[in-house]
């Protein structure tokens, strides 16, 4: 497969209720500003005319969705138990939500005519 792989913490094999600590770093491999970067670099294509293949696809909107997860427990996190410390003193902030949410969007409009 061609192209910078998913962040590690993306994958089917986790049994971890939150993300890693190392995505609720300000920078870093795994973080949420790498993780922004990565979508940045259009990970759903293989090259110019062909769509990456499913498990690509599907990793992609594992990735986005564990994010926007943990970014929504940071915010609310009374509505969860278990919470991990690193989850609860992240510095991200709810705006990062938001974000991601446009970052995806402005991903997927690219493809609105396939």
């Amino acid at each position: 497969m061609t192209g910078k792989p998913a962040p590690a913490w993306a994958n089917w094999h986790s049994k971890d209720h939150f993300l890693p600590n190392v995505f609720h770093q300000v920078r870093g491999p795994g973080s949420l500003p790498k993780l922004k970067s990565w979508l940045r670099t259009d990970p759903l294509t293989v090259n110019e005319e062909n769509l990456a293949p499913y498990d690509r696809i599907e990793i992609i909107a594992l990735a986005i969705g564990l994010a926007m997860r943990d970014l929504w427990v940071i915010q609310f996190p009374e509505k969860y138990s278990g919470i991990l410390l690193h989850v609860t003193n992240s510095p991200l902030e709810f705006r990062e939500y938001e974000q991601l949410s446009y970052d995806t969007k402005t991903l997927i409009d690219r493809y609105e005519d396939l």
